[in-house]
């Protein structure tokens, strides 16, 4: 009787671990063509857990093409493909117990596409998605765009929404624009990590912004403006990336005024602003004209989607429009279309709703477990700010939680000065797809932090 190996130390799902030990053993030829696997019942018995746990790995291998289950004469192994199988990297668990590095949305609210896929493969015009669309997006995708655009509290039309691939390649194109101004970029010392690459490919002098728990401060920002000029301010106002901050109104009132008395730009980040109840406004309220609005699907819906939108002043639209072609052509019209379908048939909503109340309880137990640590962070963000002791630096943290098979970020990776990074770690809250193994993270996250020398 074939028998998986299982490592049964691991954090992971047992069913996925199975599942993981079927594509291991197809991929390595250990299980062929034709090989008969032990009945759900039998194999259930062999490991000691439930029948229904094995049905699920099984149900879930058909579906990768890895197994076919006939009723009546049990589950046999497929031909292989041509060439390397791909499944075992598409299905296997962290490398670490538990990995809180990646600022993951929360995977298991994420909405399921099978449902818009098979409607899909049902319309007439579905050929359409897979032909070259403007590099600004269809029609209809730049509506769909307007309409997420409105979930942020903006109105606007559709023809001043650009269709992007994603947040980051929004805020490339954008800063791309703005370097032909200005090689100055403005930032808060503590900022979005993919931030460094972009800059340093279009060979930006980014100055660092001081800031505080309400996020960047605008007395900081004008004398930074007094000494370097005018340039492009980037930042992320609504539940800001590490520290989870919101910036007050009267902070973004005072910002939009230094922008227009120095004529800069503002590069608004709001790729979580859907998961805050009630923000401020946008910069876009307090100055139009000079505001680059990035908005992404992926905290939200799935960063495999690859959609944001970019919202810009319309004198810039024609030289946006010639970046996007020169850096991406066009976002993936099938991809703009699931999240069109998903804004009209309400998926979107509903899902905002799920994943607000399901970060607020693992903020909440967040709390709860490192109640001995300094902790900072939005109530429905899904990210948390860590305070470390001060006995132990960015280094000696991470290899004490690695230790006990934990892995967060350090600060360094989002300090923009060339000075030590602060004493703090961000852990990412929806890394792990269930609260109790967030539940068993934390726990050790809050050993290592307390019981270190």
């Amino acid at each position: 009787m074939w028998k998986p190996k299982i490592d049964w130390n691991s954090d992971v799902p047992i069913f996925r671990l199975l599942l993981q030990a079927i594509a291991d053993d197809v991929a390595s030829g250990e299980l062929v063509s034709g090989d008969r696997l032990p009945a759900s019942r039998d194999l259930a018995d062999l490991l000691g857990v439930a029948r229904g746990t094995v049905a699920k790995a099984f149900v879930e291998a058909e579906r990768l093409g890895l197994v076919q289950c006939d009723v009546g004469r049990g589950t046999f192994v497929l031909p292989r493909d041509q060439g390397a199988r791909p499944y075992a990297s598409l299905i296997e668990g962290p490398t670490a117990l538990s990995d809180l590095t990646a600022n993951l949305p929360l995977a298991g609210l994420d909405p399921d596409p099978a449902s818009a896929l098979e409607v899909l493969a049902h319309r007439p015009d579905r050929h359409l998605l897979f032909r070259y669309h403007a590099p600004a997006g269809a029609l209809r995708h730049r509506q769909a765009g307007a309409l997420w655009l409105e979930r942020l509290g903006v109105s606007t039309k559709s023809d001043q929404v650009l269709v992007c691939a994603g947040a980051q390649h929004a805020i490339f194109v954008a800063l791309a624009l703005l370097r032909r101004r200005s090689k100055i970029l403005y930032a808060e010392e503590l900022s979005y990590p993919g931030l460094h690459s972009i800059r340093e490919t279009l060979r930006m002098e980014l100055v660092p912004v001081a800031m505080d728990s309400d996020g960047l401060d605008p007395t900081a920002l004008a004398r930074a403006i007094r000494r370097h000029g005018s340039g492009a301010i980037y930042l992320m106002p609504t539940i800001h990336n590490p520290t989870g901050a919101v910036l007050p109104a009267e902070r973004r009132e005072a910002i939009a005024r230094l922008a227009r008395q120095h004529d800069c730009s503002i590069i608004e980040d709001d790729a979580n602003r859907l998961l805050a109840a009630s923000p401020p406004d946008s910069f876009w309220h307090l100055a139009p004209e000079r505001t680059f609005l990035v908005a992404s699907v992926s905290k939200i819906l799935s960063p495999g989607l690859r959609i944001g939108y970019l919202l810009a002043p319309a004198s810039d639209q024609a030289s946006l429009l010639r970046h996007l072609w020169a850096t991406h052509w066009m976002a993936g019209p099938l991809n703009a279309e699931i999240v069109a379908m998903w804004i009209e048939d309400g998926t979107v909503d509903r899902t905002i709703v799920a994943k607000r109340a399901e970060a607020k309880r693992r903020q909440s137990l967040t709390r709860s477990v490192l109640s001995g640590l300094w902790v900072e962070a939005h109530p429905t963000s899904l990210h948390a700010w860590i305070h470390l002791p001060s006995r132990l630096d960015g280094a000696r943290a991470l290899a004490a939680t690695t230790d006990r098979g934990v892995v967060g970020t350090p600060a360094a990776a989002f300090w923009t000065r060339p000075t030590p990074a602060p004493n703090a770690l961000r852990i990412a809250l929806a890394s792990v797809p269930r609260r109790a193994d967030l539940k068993r993270a934390l726990v050790r996250l809050a050993e290592a932090t307390t019981n270190s020398r």
